[in-house]
């Protein structure tokens, strides 16, 4: 698979398939990141977000998103979150939702140091106005800043609504420095 970096309107049908890189967000000692608004567009069905969390806070929290419409979040208890994850002792667990306010991540543990946390999710059709699927997989350190944990799982907003952006948000106002990277699945 290829990546292609798009540029202003030099974007054009012509690049061929592949990711384009849409944007990079990088934030810093921060509770809550927004995505430009319009990130998600007719242009592409579906969407990559590559997420790098370097640095969390000494409070634990948990990391989630809200699919967001112009200036506003989608809120609602319309997030259908179904999570697994498992350890290199062996320990392994479950989380699931059926009516959650966002769609759920991971667990963070704070005060660690390097990289805390990361992700890859894909989005599909989050433009349509379709309830939007989003599946991910990600890595992250314990609470002990020994314990290594892999997560997959998914996500469904069920709401039939065109989204053009995302809220990346974590609760009990754990401040978390990172980036984030979207990508277009060219066509």
């Amino acid at each position: 698979m290829s990546v292609k970096t798009a540029s202003g309107s030099s974007l054009t049908n012509s690049l061929g398939s592949g990711l384009v890189l849409l944007n990079t967000t990088t934030f810093s000692a921060t509770a809550t990141t927004t995505l430009p608004a319009n990130i998600f567009s007719p242009r592409y069905r579906n969407y990559r977000i590559i997420l790098d969390i370097t640095a969390i806070a000494a409070v634990d929290g948990v990391l989630g998103f809200r699919l967001r419409t112009g200036v506003t979040d989608a809120q609602g208890n319309d997030y259908v979150s179904i999570s697994q994850f498992l350890n290199q002792t062996g320990s392994s667990g479950s989380f699931s939702t059926t009516s959650g306010s966002i769609g759920y991540l991971a667990n963070l543990d704070g005060g660690n140091l390097g990289h805390n946390y990361g992700a890859v999710m894909d989005l599909l059709n989050p433009n349509g106005s379709v309830p939007t699927i989003i599946i991910r997989q990600g890595m992250g350190v314990q609470q002990d800043g020994t314990t290594y944990q892999a997560t997959i799982g998914n996500v469904l907003h069920n709401v039939s609504t065109s989204y053009d952006s995302l809220t990346l948000l974590s609760s009990g106002g754990t401040n978390l420095t990172g980036q984030i990277q979207v990508y277009g699945y060219n066509q």
